[in-house]
């Protein structure tokens, strides 16, 4: 990894609009959680199962966020995000995935999966979503690759639910992986 690189990523982890943004949503004082960067391959055909940060997260209160930021144009066709609105509401169970790469899933409703909104997001574009909202990103399939930078975000009262870190290191422990 190069410098420059590492450099720019802090930057963006940094960044005071994406914290007052997430500040004013949450109505919390928040801190910044970490970021990732995530290259979904071209032609590869991978998806990101639907799932839930705060499944991983184990926050009492669910007041996290993720600002997902595009670094090139994202649509359908290369595996852009997709949310199911109103999904925020139920803490629903997540199952081991068979994609490699991926630990967990969500099985859809049929209603839910109607109900899937897919976003076409251009370099740039700062998406956020909520810790519990479902969100998924179909196969890439397409020739050109999906870069993204995720930043997460979490209110600084939020706290750890033993129950659901037990829940998840359970879930951990059992789940298939696939290399």
């Amino acid at each position: 990894h190069n410098i420059t690189q590492w450099k720019f990523l802090k930057k963006i982890q940094n960044d005071k609009k994406i914290s007052f943004f997430a500040k004013n949503l949450l109505k919390k004082k928040i801190k910044n959680n970490g970021a990732e960067v995530f290259a979904k391959p071209a032609r590869i055909g991978l998806e990101s199962p639907p799932h839930q940060d705060n499944f991983y997260f184990c926050l009492e209160k669910g007041q996290a966020l993720t600002a997902y930021i595009p670094l090139n144009d994202q649509s359908f066709e290369n595996g852009a995000l997709a949310v199911i609105p109103g999904s925020h509401k139920h803490d629903l169970d997540h199952r081991s995935s068979d994609v490699p790469g991926f630990s967990s899933g969500i099985d859809l409703t049929e209603d839910q999966k109607n109900n899937i909104d897919h976003y076409s997001l251009k370099t740039g574009d700062l998406s956020i979503h909520h810790c519990n909202i479902v969100h998924l990103a179909p196969a890439n399939n397409s020739k050109i690759p999906r870069l993204n930078i995720a930043i997460r975000l979490r209110s600084l009262t939020d706290t750890t639910d033993v129950r659901r870190l037990e829940k998840y290191k359970r879930f951990r422990e059992t789940s298939v992986r696939i290399a």
